[in-house]
């Protein structure tokens, strides 16, 4: 879901809203990287959608990132 939000635009509002990529005037390593919210609790902090969309997402690959077709974003995620 997290791909569909970014690369393509289709999500829903509610979506796009939790997810929200990281700005910063340094030129950093990664770029497309997401802003991790701060969670107090872990059931609904840590273990949830929002916390996890973005932790996964910025452990992928930039390569894999920045792939614009979600059935090649499914085979590079199985290799």
């Amino acid at each position: 879901m997290a791909h569909i939000a970014f690369n393509h635009g289709h999500a829903p509002k509610s979506i796009k809203k939790l997810l929200d990529f990281r700005n910063t005037i340094y030129d950093l390593r990664g770029t497309d990287i997401l802003k991790l919210p701060k969670v107090t609790t872990i059931t609904y902090g840590l273990k949830s959608w929002r916390s996890l969309a973005p932790k996964l997402w910025n452990l992928l690959p930039q390569s894999d990132r920045t792939i614009q077709a979600f059935i090649v974003f499914k085979i590079a995620l199985n290799n």
